[in-house]
């Protein structure tokens, strides 16, 4: 799993803090994540991101998944 920042024209970029996170089913996770920061321009003159993102690669494909998230990108 990933976090992005995505811009209106379409592009995104990755803003995981550090490695991807691999999950276990029904496991909980913090996700850090530089959607905030890298959208702001604190680290680059780049325009705002206008919304962030997930980005799952399950293992097993998409055969047989369901994904139940609550998520919220500024809380911890």
């Amino acid at each position: 799993m990933r976090v992005y920042g995505g811009f209106a024209t379409g592009q995104h970029e990755d803003c995981t803090y550090g490695t991807p996170k691999s999950l276990p089913r029904g496991a909980a996770y913090y996700l850090p994540n530089l959607v905030y920061e890298y959208g702001e321009g604190i680290y680059s003159h780049k325009p705002d991101y206008t919304h962030a993102f997930l980005m799952f690669h399950p293992v097993n494909g998409l055969q047989g998944m369901y994904l139940h998230i609550w998520w919220s990108p500024d809380s911890i």
